[in-house]
């Protein structure tokens, strides 16, 4: 009822998004307005991940998994804002590939607008590129010999932030290092993962 703005966004199967238009209505007016501040346009979206068991063996962690689990019933509490299923998702252990994390990421923050808030919390190992000055987030699949094609890079992250048109973003990286990962730890690491 009253006046509504709608904006209207195609998005297409890959994920790419038209401009958006925004179409008016006016139709009767609302009987009962809600008191002020009892509706907001934000809307929060996020991608929970947790990894304690890799499919390689010898680098399981602890806690990754259940830290996760905490932070995603957290965030559907009503004391965490309450959001509903459809606006948050969970990868635990054999769940999160590199592959689900980075189109679950994309899905995700694809369908936040503008006024909206993003958050991605990752809790996994983390390991700093052994030639460049990246960092990566090993998924359940990831290959510490291999970093660059199995594992979740900062950029990847960095360009889902990029793309989502949500002007609030937050990353929760708990990216442990292990030297039983297989490399050895640099000196630069905890500056990489601060950047």
């Amino acid at each position: 009822a009253g006046s509504n703005e709608f904006e209207i966004t195609a998005v297409n199967g890959v994920g790419r998004a038209s401009k958006p238009f925004v179409v008016s209505s006016s139709g009767p007016p609302l009987k009962n307005k809600p008191k002020s501040g009892t509706v907001s346009a934000t809307q929060v979206w996020a991608v929970v991940i947790g990894i304690s068991q890799y499919r390689k063996s010898g680098i399981s962690l602890k806690y990754a998994d259940r830290d996760a689990q905490a932070f995603f019933a957290f965030l559907r509490s009503p004391e965490g804002g309450g959001l509903s299923a459809d606006h948050i998702s969970l990868l635990l252990n054999e769940n999160a590939t590199r592959e689900s994390i980075i189109k679950t990421i994309g899905d995700k923050l694809n369908r936040a607008f503008e006024d909206d808030m993003v958050i991605i919390y990752i809790a996994c190992h983390g390991m700093p590129d052994p030639v460049g000055n990246e960092v990566y987030f090993l998924g359940y699949d990831a290959k510490p010999e291999n970093l660059a094609g199995t594992a979740v890079s900062q950029i990847d992250i960095e360009k889902a932030l990029t793309r989502t048109r949500a002007k609030k973003k937050l990353l929760i990286a708990d990216a442990c290092h292990s030297g039983s990962v297989g490399l050895g730890m640099r000196g630069n690491y905890a500056y990489l993962t601060n950047k």
